[in-house]
């Protein structure tokens, strides 16, 4: 019932019971459909994180073997710049034999 009066407007309760009553059910529906979706996602969410879970321990699986392969290239690297330094050794040696060699020849003659 809604009356205009000289004094002002008169609502009457069955207007104050749609307008209050009708909001607040429907918030209770809405509220009460989004926790209803919501718990369904949470149902499913715990295997989404088993697999984000296994991923991160692939990812630092990876990252272990990415460092370890790292180290032994630098051991290789170093390992050839020694054979490297020892075959320049070994080289300079017969060359100085070689020398020695020749000048006892040349003295010997």
């Amino acid at each position: 019932m809604l009356k205009v009066l000289s004094s002002g407007l008169l609502v009457g309760w069955d207007n104050v019971t749609v307008w209050l009553v009708l909001p607040f059910i429907g918030t209770l529906v809405a509220n009460a459909v989004w926790f209803g979706i919501w718990a369904f996602v949470e149902w499913r969410v715990p295997e989404a994180r088993k697999i984000k879970m296994a991923r991160e321990a692939d990812r630092q699986i990876i990252l272990t073997l990415k460092s370890r392969l790292c180290d032994v290239a630098m051991e290789l690297v170093k390992t050839q710049k020694s054979e490297k330094a020892l075959r320049d050794v070994a080289e300079e040696m017969r060359n100085t034999n070689r020398n020695m060699n020749a000048r006892a020849t040349e003295a010997l003659k």
